[in-house]
């Protein structure tokens, strides 16, 4: 990917992430945007579908409702490094930060 263009702690936390199985999909110096695809065990659906066939097709269920799991790291004005997750949009990160809510 070549030189990072992120500051230390920013390039720390990112380093979490991605031991843990995330993958940044955008970066810039102050933020980056982090995805942790969701996985489908082939193992766990055979077996669940080999024992009966309705766990297996619970299975199946349960992974197509799953969502990737996002998270968005940026830099606040005084060098912390602040995290959203879940359900958020980089819209509404962006319109809270110029508002100044936390």
């Amino acid at each position: 990917m070549g030189e990072s263009l992120a500051t230390p702690a920013l390039q720390e936390e990112i380093a979490r992430y991605v031991g843990r199985g995330f993958e940044v999909t955008s970066q810039t110096e102050t933020s980056a945007s982090l995805v942790k695809r969701k996985r489908f065990s082939f193992l766990a659906f055979i077996l669940l579908l080999l024992l009966f066939a309705i766990p297996g097709l619970l299975y199946v269920a349960w992974y197509a409702a799953k969502k990737d799991q996002t998270v968005f790291l940026y830099l606040e004005d005084d060098g912390r490094v602040r995290r959203r997750g879940g359900k958020w949009t980089l819209g509404r990160v962006i319109s809270e930060k110029a508002r100044g809510v936390n």
